[in-house]
């Protein structure tokens, strides 16, 4: 859920460089249907919901405290100095773990992502 689907389209694909798979507007009910995904995949997408205005509170805290979703790569070490170039946040620095390297990042509207290269 995002309160700005504009701004969520563009944090997704200028500073992660998501691509949009699809954008369809209903101009009688209002409703948009903002599908984006990461361009080396095609098994992944993430719907940009705008968040009605009962859910709005629960913005950025669909992962509870926890990390929401996982961003994979197979250069760490490139994908974090570009998004760190790009203005993303990140809550810590890298560390290495037995499964590969790993920093949790925020997105726009503060869901924590894992972005991690495995071994």
């Amino acid at each position: 859920m995002v309160d700005d689907q504009d701004l969520a389209k563009s944090f997704f694909v200028e500073k992660l460089g998501f691509i949009v798979k699809e954008d369809i507007a209903d101009k009688q009910t209002g409703h948009r249907w903002l599908v984006v995904s990461p361009t080396h995949t095609n098994n992944v997408d993430i719907i940009l919901t705008l968040a009605p205005t009962q859910q709005k509170p629960l913005i950025g805290k669909q992962g509870g405290e926890g990390v929401l979703l996982i961003l994979q790569t197979q250069n760490f070490d490139e994908s974090y100095q570009q998004m760190l170039a790009k203005g993303i946040e990140f809550c810590e620095s890298p560390r290495m773990e037995p499964y590969g390297k790993v920093a949790i990042f925020k997105d726009l509207c503060g869901n924590k992502w894992d972005l991690i290269e495995l071994y």
